[in-house]
């Protein structure tokens, strides 16, 4: 099965939370690669140009997991998460090389199958995940769409109840004048 990066990605933080590991996303990351379409690109060179004063760096890779196994140990790893034609870029294996130097665990993970090995589970649960995970967004996508829909009728239903008050008050005025006359 052939997955985008951010599906490998979801999957990943959902096994890992499920199993009870604190995973977060490396933020930065996201910021380049999810807005090279259009007018955004500006923003975001300008935004990085901001972060860069403030500590950030280039090539940290996407989720940092940590948690306690069951054996007591702690762990941490780094993880980047790349479709299976995503290359790494140069900045991502300084860092890589620099993390394990530091005797940190890092993983660069493509396939469901890379998963399988990082999460130690087999590929069927593994799929339920990703079939979850995309019933999860087509679900997000028909609240979405039902709530744009319930918001249009209420909108209706307050236009008519705002004539039928209208209608109501010149009624009543036309009521009050014939009676004063």
């Amino acid at each position: 099965m052939n997955l985008k990066e951010s599906e490998i990605q979801a999957l990943i933080v959902s096994a890992l939370r499920f199993k009870g590991y604190l995973v977060y996303m490396n933020y930065q990351n996201v910021t380049l690669g999810s807005f090279r379409k259009g007018e955004m690109l500006q923003n975001v060179h300008a935004m990085h140009a901001s972060l860069k004063k403030t500590g950030w760096t280039k090539g940290i890779p996407d989720l940092t997991v940590i948690g306690k196994e069951s054996n007591g140990n702690h762990i941490r790893l780094y993880i980047e998460c790349k479709s299976p034609q995503g290359t790494v870029s140069e900045d991502q294996k300084h860092m890589i090389k620099i993390l394990t130097v530091l005797g940190e665990e890092v993983r660069v993970v493509r396939s469901l199958e890379q998963i399988e090995d990082l999460l130690e589970k087999d590929l069927m649960n593994i799929e339920c995940l990703l079939s979850d995970f995309r019933l999860q967004e087509e679900e997000d996508k028909k609240k979405y769409a039902a709530e744009k829909l319930l918001e249009k009728e209420q909108k209706k239903i307050q236009k008519k109840e705002a004539q039928k008050l209208e209608r109501l008050k010149k009624k009543e005025l036309k009521q009050l004048e014939k009676s004063k006359i």
